[in-house]
């Protein structure tokens, strides 16, 4: 509530009586008044105060002096609503955060179940991962997708990993992959993570033109999550690869994918994109902002960083 500071008691919403004055009363004004307003006057003389038919106003006394006392006082309306009639709390909400995925799973009317689908993943990583790519296992309509690379159809994502020899540069790499599952919202989809690891002891060949000898660096990437989505008749129309889901792990410089691996080898591309990332100045100033300010030595800091 606001309250308004006035001289005199003109416009109070109830009856009050003020005893210890004498002859001096307070009368009575229109209720039409705002029901909220701080009072202020003069008393010469000791004061006190009570409220008469009205229990519900309250007073505060904020000052006084010894002689020519100035007190104020906040005589409020105080909500007189019974609470016996105050409205229920709404019930608890009836969304859940989870969902049933063997339910949507099942009602699903993708042709192919899902544990045949994952079977079918599984076999195309494992092909890939020994250098046989499969282009009758590709619908027409194929593309891989990175956070940075892509979209590429089937014949430019196969020429674009043959450019790498990551076999022979990184004989005891290992993908680690894990938790694959089909996507409920998805049912043609399935999800799994990888966790490259590796120690780089052959000649690493970028592009297939620039050579890289052996560093002995080991590789070891954060999670990344991967996915491939199947068409009706089984082929595979869609590679997604590389999305790191934890930065802060590994030594790639939360990187995924090829640009993870070239970085952890201390050959990082040479382009934001193929660099940890960095923030840039308008997020800097963004966040300060936000942030309700801050020094010149605030932002330098997170320069410095």
């Amino acid at each position: 509530m606001s309250c308004a500071t006035t001289s005199s008691l003109s416009r109070c919403a109830h009856d009050c009586v003020s005893s210890g004055l004498g002859t001096s009363k307070v009368r009575r004004h229109s209720t039409s008044a705002t029901p909220c307003q701080t009072k202020s006057f003069l008393l010469r003389k000791k004061l006190s105060h009570s409220c008469v038919g009205y229990p519900c106003i309250s007073y505060q006394r904020k000052q006084q002096w010894q002689q020519n006392r100035r007190t104020t006082f906040r005589i409020c309306a105080q909500d007189t609503t019974d609470s016996s009639t105050t409205t229920a709390p709404p019930p608890p909400s009836d969304v859940t955060e989870f969902v049933d995925e063997e339910a949507m799973l099942a009602a699903s009317d993708f042709p192919i179940p899902p544990e045949e689908l994952i079977a079918k993943a599984k076999e195309w990583v494992r092909l890939q991962s020994q250098g046989v790519y499969d282009e009758d296992a590709l619908s027409s309509d194929y593309v891989m997708i990175g956070p940075v690379a892509g979209p590429l159809n089937g014949k430019q994502h196969i020429k674009s990993v043959g450019s790498f020899n990551f076999k022979e540069a990184i004989p005891d790499m290992t993908g680690q992959l894990h938790h694959f599952r089909v996507d409920p919202f998805e049912p043609s989809r399935v999800w799994f993570t990888r966790r490259t690891k590796g120690t780089h002891t052959g000649t690493l060949m970028i592009g297939g033109k620039l050579p890289i000898k052996p560093t002995g660096k080991s590789v070891e990437s954060p999670p990344q999550a991967m996915s491939i989505r199947f068409d009706p008749d089984g082929k595979i129309n869609q590679y997604t690869v590389g999305y790191s889901m934890d930065k802060n792990l590994g030594n790639t410089g939360g990187l995924g994918g090829i640009f993870g691996t070239l970085y952890a080898l201390g050959v990082g591309l040479p382009f934001p994109e193929g660099q940890p990332w960095k923030p840039s100045w308008q997020f800097k100033l963004f966040q300060w902002i936000t942030s309700k300010g801050g020094s010149e030595a605030d932002l330098q800091a997170q320069d410095d960083k």
